[in-house]
């Protein structure tokens, strides 16, 4: 297969489809596939010529240090990790699966929908782009799971990361919905 020229319906044309409905960047699926752009572009034109939907995304994709900007963008990282570890294992150390990325971002979404607590502007989920940021850099070594002591929580940290690196959970939140923890009343 040559490079400029896609063959449809190979399995690595049916990896960017399912890619691009997902909703990936371009950027991603270039460096999932190693296709060109315009080879992406014309997955895209032939979802378009199918009549499928799916999100128009940019090229780019972002660093952790604009992901991971707040407190709740860190426990959205750790509720996001904590799954992802549990559909890929110990392999999501080694490279990003994106079987098991897919699969934990919907449960992610799916926990998010079951929290009322979440609903405000504050508590936006991660786009799938940006988890698989945050699953690369695991993989590079820029970032770790770690476990709090007191909580016995996992949390994601990244060194390029530019709030608090301590456990997002048994901080006190400091949002505009007025809550001053995350955890349980205890009242």
């Amino acid at each position: 297969m040559q490079r400029n020229n896609i063959q449809f319906n190979t399995p690595l044309w049916m990896f960017a489809r399912r890619m691009i409905i997902s909703g990936y960047a371009a950027r991603i699926i270039e460096l999932e596939t190693s296709l060109s752009y315009k080879q992406i572009q014309k997955v895209r034109d032939h979802l378009d010529k199918e009549g499928v939907k799916y999100p128009r995304t940019i090229r780019k994709i972002r660093s952790t240090s604009s992901i991971i900007n707040t407190q709740a963008k860190r426990i959205h990282a750790s509720i996001f990790m904590q799954v992802y570890s549990l559909y890929g294992g110990v392999g999501t150390k080694v490279n990003v699966d994106i079987t098991a990325l897919d699969q934990a971002y919907e449960t992610y979404l799916s926990i998010l929908g079951e929290m009322p607590l979440l609903e405000s502007d504050v508590w936006q989920p991660l786009t799938v782009t940006d988890v698989w940021c945050l699953a690369q850099e695991l993989r590079r070594g820029i970032a770790k799971v770690k476990t709090c002591d007191p909580c016995n929580t996992s949390y994601y940290v990244s060194k390029n990361q530019m709030s608090a690196s301590t456990c997002p959970f048994c901080t006190p939140i400091a949002d505009t919905t007025g809550i001053s923890r995350l955890s349980t009343n205890k009242t």
